[in-house]
């Protein structure tokens, strides 16, 4: 029995609503939309150290915000000890303390 072509995307059906991003070719085929190039992933709302509050915890897309590297350099630096550690704030949520992010800035590591 011969393997039947795969398509990569789904088939159109009539009663089906397509996004009006994505185009439907003329096999009912429908490709995702395109990126535009040279646009880059932000990272979550720009924030600067000073705005940070005085207490409490922030999370890892703020805390790159603030401390510009990379998130395997950031997880490779806790290891190490560089970096603090996380504070788990449920069973799927990781902080850090503002206090030790600020230590950090100021350390100038």
């Amino acid at each position: 029995m011969p393997y039947a072509a795969v398509q990569p995307y789904a088939v159109v059906q009539p009663d089906r609503a397509v996004r009006s991003d994505a185009t439907v070719q003329s096999d009912g085929a429908v490709s995702p939309p395109k990126k535009p190039r040279g646009e880059k992933p932000k990272r979550g709302p720009h924030i600067y150290a000073r705005e940070l509050p005085a207490h409490g915890f922030v999370r890892l897309e703020t805390v790159l915000t603030i401390y510009p590297v990379g998130r395997s350099t950031w997880w490779k630096g806790i290891k190490d000890g560089r970096f603090p550690a996380a504070v788990k704030l449920g069973p799927r949520t990781s902080g850090w303390r503002v206090e030790d992010i600020r230590a950090l800035i100021e350390s100038g590591v």
